[in-house]
């Protein structure tokens, strides 16, 4: 006779992650016979990310404070947007003479508007003043 599968084994369809059935056979079987196989997959591990740089990071911080606060699409701030911007961010309220000043010390272009650059010094003076 040999060995055949029973006729329950017979409508056992394998599939991964499950137990095969035991061998039914007329054959004196070894402990290796005995014990069930278990058919796996490997997972396929995800890609390792970098961690983004602070600079990367600061810059999306920027790119998203400007997309707020630069209701008119000019890509720079206003005076009064960037008075806005310092309102909404630190709570406090600032003079127009106040901005005009901090505007001046962080102005690269001489232009009286903060863009992404200017906002980018800005950040990395207040990094560096809190350590």
């Amino acid at each position: 006779m040999g060995c055949e599968p029973s006729q329950n084994q017979q409508s056992q369809v394998l599939e991964p992650n499950k137990v095969m059935p035991e061998k039914s056979c007329s054959n004196p079987e070894t402990a290796e016979d005995k014990a069930p196989v278990q058919i796996t997959q490997e997972p396929t591990p995800a890609p390792v990310k970098a961690a983004p740089t602070k600079d990367q990071v600061l810059t999306q911080y920027v790119t998203v404070m400007m997309d707020q606060y630069d209701v008119d699409g000019l890509g720079f701030l206003t005076p009064e947007q960037f008075q806005k911007f310092l309102k909404e961010q630190t709570g406090q309220d600032y003079t127009v003479d106040e901005i005009e000043e901090l505007i001046k010390t962080i102005d690269g272009d001489c232009n009286g508007v903060v863009g992404p650059e200017e906002m980018r010094v800005l950040y990395a003076r207040l990094a560096s003043a809190s350590s």
